[in-house]
């Protein structure tokens, strides 16, 4: 379960960084950009677009189904470790505060065998979606 769990993080910071990285491209000068990549080329709405995804994507990406893109692609979710349900939007959000200090995270992650501090903070858990659908 933890590989799993490193490879769907994985899987988010690429997204995450593939869809600022697009931001900013479309934000800038296509042509000038292509031929002479340069920082003055790109144009303030793309940073503007760029910033936000970087910042804000992050937060919501388990919306609203408890499963992020990468927990889709390995057949995870997230759940509320008291109730055992899906877990709540505000929980989802609070989850996700720590995806910016991925290297506690993952310490955490093999010191509690498949918990992360964000799990520990809002009191969830990743489970597989199989396992619960049985």
């Amino acid at each position: 379960m933890t590989i799993k769990r490193i490879i769907a993080f994985v899987i988010d910071w690429i997204l995450v960084f593939l869809i600022g990285g697009f931001c900013l491209f479309i934000g800038s000068d296509m042509k000038e950009q292509l031929l002479m990549p340069s920082i003055t080329g790109f144009k303030w709405y793309g940073v503007l677009l760029s910033l936000l995804a970087f910042f804000v994507l992050p937060f919501f990406r388990d919306l609203p189904f408890g499963i992020s893109p990468g927990k889709l692609v390995m057949g995870l979710r997230v759940m509320d470790k008291i109730t055992e349900e899906k877990a709540s939007v505000p929980k989802l959000i609070l989850r996700n505060i720590t995806f910016y200090i991925p290297q506690i995270e993952f310490i955490v992650l093999l010191a509690t065998r498949g918990r992360t501090l964000g799990d520990m903070i809002s009191k969830t858990t990743v489970e597989n979606r199989r396992k619960k659908e049985m």
